[in-house]
């Protein structure tokens, strides 16, 4: 027994000769889609320019730590750093 002969395409659940919408639904629920889709669209945005954000002040404060760690060493001149086994 063929595939063919045992569901013949015009007896198929998902056949497209019934329209399961009207053009009317069919354009609601493409309109509706096209909203969830751009609403998750930009939901991906807000968090990427979150992250983005979060990534640039954790640079800059690092950065300024550096900067007043140097800075702080060159006002003082050399320091001595003395270990815990260093002393006599």
């Amino acid at each position: 027994m063929d595939i063919v002969q045992a569901f013949p395409i015009n007896h198929s659940p998902l056949s497209c000769k019934a329209g399961v919408f009207n053009a009317s639904q069919n354009q609601a629920v493409m309109d509706l889609v096209a909203f969830f889709l751009s609403l998750s669209l930009l939901g991906v945005i807000l968090i990427a320019f979150q992250q983005a954000q979060y990534i640039l002040m954790e640079f800059m404060k690092t950065r300024q730590r550096q900067n007043a760690s140097s800075s702080s060493q060159q006002s003082s001149g050399p320091v001595d750093v003395i270990g815990p086994h260093s002393h006599k």
